[in-house]
């Protein structure tokens, strides 16, 4: 009996051993410590069967930041051939990577390149782009790839500054989009009238293609006046459904609102609201419709407009616009469900995952459980459960993220098919250091959401952020401009070091005061004060000239521009 109960108690605290290990491994890796990584990430995979596949993923990793090459290779090798696996797509784009340092390109995988290729033109890596290609051209592998593999090579050829490349890959091709992106390089090199020829020549001869809304939006940004209006128009009334339609429709609008044709332009704004009810400009073209009314004086429409973009975007800075012309709160959106009632389905490998507080880990195994399921996006209770989770345990980051997902889905889905429980709009705008913002906040007159807000777009409420800047911090501050508060606040800045400033108490203390200063400087603008915070009074000022100065200043023309 005994026996039996020491084994237990011996096994449960090697168990639990394993769990914290797995953190201090993603700890080392974070650090650069990838001997270490390698070492405890073995260790755990050894012990924890459902941490496993995470565990040799990020034994690969650690592998190959040590130039281990040879052995990241024969992991994930192993690791890909296994079914269900987390990160597949991470690990086989590691694998290919591991394939060309060793010389092994022929083996390289062409679908996992192509889909490293798209992420690495979202971060404007080009060269990188291109040397996968390459590797996957010399493999005869590009039509089996989607068609738009050839256009990415072709930009990538573009932006590596070797057009004559470019210009033969798309010359070999007979499409709408080749002869798109021969406009596109038509303005990279400069040839402005041969750029416009070319999209006319899409929009003319492929109405139906899908290149032929952006060929138009194009024709507008690089033409003026009228010509750019008459563009801008068709785009709008052709295409309708297209992504750039309700660009459009602001850019037309806008045009007419700074003509003072208000009338125009609300006409404008309306109907691109119209196009599409939920886009990402839908709050904004509302918003405008209803201040085009005010300028008209037409006081009852204008508050009518501003009374539908309140109700409908909440969550959105211009919602919260309306509700402030207005003069009122906006109404959170509460769908009829608890947060106790959200039962998601698990397993053990999530359980453990969260308990570690390893939310991106978790989010990946969410989506194998999806997959496992046949369904085509992780469930919403599932990732209600992640964010409430993360909130718990104090990651906010990531509580904000996952919550702010599903409360967008919420937004978009009017039907219902998503519920968002009441408690996740407090964890997608968490009230963290309540304490210390309302000291600071009473002790600068300063609102309390003013701070937040403010904590919540600097920095997601991580105490430790670090921007490329060199801003420290919940409230993001410069050391130099750290230590300009404390001398003009008199407060003791012997022996001061960046470091302090991960601090909340004195992070928030001279964040609140830095935020007071620049509101007395400009006038009590929360508009100018943030922008100044944000890059500096001098900047802001200048902005404010541009602008007319304080006779002439609209806060929603200063936004906007």
């Amino acid at each position: 009996m005994l026996r039996s109960f020491l084994l237990v108690l011996g096994c449960a605290a090697l168990l639990g051993a394993a769990n914290l290990d797995y953190a201090q491994a993603k700890k080392y890796l974070q650090d650069g410590r990838y001997d270490d990584a390698y070492r405890v990430f073995g260790y755990v995979g050894a012990n924890r069967r459902h941490l496993r596949p995470y565990c040799d993923y990020y034994r690969a990793l650690a592998s190959y930041q040590t130039g281990q090459i040879t052995r990241a290779a024969a992991i994930l090798e192993r690791h890909t051939a296994q079914e269900n696996i987390p990160y597949l797509d991470e690990s086989l784009e590691l694998l290919n990577d591991c394939y060309l340092a060793l010389d092994r390109a022929p083996e390289i995988h062409p679908l996992a390149a192509y889909k490293k290729v798209v992420k690495l033109f979202a971060k404007s890596q080009y060269p990188e782009a291109l040397r996968l290609l390459e590797a996957v051209s010399a493999n005869a592998q590009l039509d089996a790839l989607p068609e738009d593999v050839y256009y990415y090579q072709a930009r990538a050829y573009m932006y590596c500054a070797e057009p004559d490349q470019a210009r033969r890959i798309l010359l070999a091709r007979a499409d709408a989009g080749a002869v798109y992106y021969l406009g596109v390089l038509a303005l990279q090199t400069r040839q402005t009238a041969l750029a416009l020829q070319r999209f006319n020549e899409v929009v003319q001869k492929y109405p139906a293609a899908e290149y032929a809304p952006q060929a138009l939006y194009n024709l507008a940004r690089q033409t003026r006046g009228e010509n750019s209006l008459r563009y801008y128009r068709r785009l709008a009334a052709d295409y309708p459904a297209s992504r750039y339609a309700d660009d459009a429709a602001w850019e037309v609008g806008s045009l007419y609102f700074r003509q003072k044709n208000y009338q125009r332009a609300a006409e404008v704004f309306l109907a691109g609201y119209g196009l599409d009810r939920y886009s990402d400009n839908a709050d904004s073209l509302l918003y405008w419709a209803g201040k085009c009314y005010q300028k008209l004086g037409r006081v009852q429409d204008a508050a009518l407009i501003f009374q539908q973009a309140a109700r409908e975007f909440p969550a959105r800075f211009y919602g919260w616009r309306a509700a402030q012309q207005l003069g009122i709160t906006p109404v959170i959106p509460s769908d009829n469900v608890q947060l106790a009632d959200i039962k998601p389905q698990t397993d053990r490998a999530l359980l453990e995952l969260v308990k570690l507080g390893e939310y991106g880990d978790a989010l990946a195994e969410a989506k194998l459980l999806t997959d496992r399921n046949k369904q085509e996006r992780i469930s919403t209770a599932l990732r209600i459960y992640l964010a409430h989770s993360a909130y718990k345990s104090g990651s906010y980051l990531d509580a904000i993220n996952l919550s702010a997902g599903v409360l967008a889905d919420a937004e978009k889905n009017h039907d219902h098919t998503v519920l968002a429980p009441p408690e996740l709009w407090q964890i997608s705008f968490p009230r963290v250091h309540a304490a210390l913002v309302r000291a600071n906040a009473a002790k600068n007159e300063l609102p309390d959401n003013l701070i937040y807000a403010l904590i919540r777009e600097e920095s997601r409420f991580d105490e430790d952020a670090l921007s490329p800047a060199s801003a420290y911090g919940l409230m993001q501050l410069i050391p130099a401009t750290a230590l300009q508060v404390m001398r003009q606040e008199r407060i003791a800045a012997d022996g001061f070091a960046a470091e302090i400033l991960y601090r909340p108490d004195l992070n928030i203390l001279l964040g609140t005061a830095y935020l007071r200063q620049m509101l007395e400087q400009f006038n009590g603008s929360q508009y100018l004060a943030l922008a100044a915070y944000n890059a500096g009074p001098t900047a802001a000022a200048r902005w404010l000239r541009q602008h007319g100065g304080w006779k002439d200043f609209d806060a929603d023309v200063f936004i906007e521009s």
